[in-house]
């Protein structure tokens, strides 16, 4: 079935949550039938996977996707994974600890990417956290994962993917924050900041937080294949944005 905007969520033992993400995007969306959620869930989670197949008759088959997923897997090649079934263009990338609090939240995330024919964009909202500084929820477009070849970077085990997202589209001018709550709001109720208690997820994903520290790994210092791949991949974007436009103007 044809969807406009696939969100992708790595989710873990979190049932509560689970569902009240799932219920805040679409209850929030103007045209729920052109959303989906691609959940990417461990092999060895049947809680998450109790809590899909509820949501499916909640929302319908077409709109709550799985994809299982090894519990060795780092955070964001879960995402990646996950965007390997997504039917929209747009795909969200989000959280289970997310509430999406903004009303036809949709609405704006299409009209924002409707002003970038070439797709290429990152999209967020102030998380309520670090007054939008940090595109820790985001939104790309298709052609960016298929320029790349991914959502996230696989360097780390857990965080930094935003800055290194951020940063890229920061470099090429296609960083788009909103700060209008009532157009686009992501809340983040985040467990460091009191927002719900630090469970058994929170503690696996603090572990591979520390595992990128005990191997050195951090967006800001980072090694030579690092900055090898950012600097190939800031230049893929910046090519495919030409090139998109030098073909337009070929038309």
């Amino acid at each position: 079935m044809n969807k406009k905007i696939s969100f992708v969520c790595p989710t873990l033992n979190r049932k509560t949550l689970q569902t009240r993400l799932t219920d805040s995007i679409f209850q929030n969306a103007c045209n729920p039938d052109d959303v989906e959620i691609i959940f990417g869930i461990n092999d060895d989670d049947p809680v998450a996977l109790e809590t899909s197949n509820e949501l499916k008759k909640k929302y319908g088959v077409h709109s709550i996707k799985v994809k299982i997923v090894s519990p060795d897997e780092k955070l964001a090649n879960i995402s990646n994974l996950c965007s390997e079934e997504a039917a929209g263009d747009i795909i969200g990338n989000i959280a289970d600890d997310v509430v999406v609090e903004s009303k036809n939240w949709d609405l704006t995330v299409i009209e924002e990417f409707s002003k970038y024919p070439d797709g290429i964009l990152l999209l967020w909202s102030d998380c309520g956290l670090w007054n939008g500084t940090l595109a820790a929820h985001y939104f790309i477009h298709k052609n960016w994962i298929k320029t790349l070849g991914h959502i996230q970077p696989t360097f780390f085990y857990a965080d930094w993917t935003d800055h290194w997202n951020q940063t890229l589209a920061t470099r090429i001018g296609r960083a788009k924050l909103i700060t209008d709550k009532n157009r686009l709001f992501l809340r983040h109720l985040h467990a460091e900041f009191g927002h719900m208690e630090k469970d058994d997820t929170y503690w696996k994903v603090k572990a591979k937080r520390e595992r990128n520290v005990e191997e050195g790994l951090t967006f800001h210092n980072p090694t030579p294949e690092m900055e090898k791949a950012f600097s190939e991949q800031l230049n893929k974007l910046k090519d495919y944005i030409d090139e998109y436009y030098e073909e337009q103007n070929d038309d």
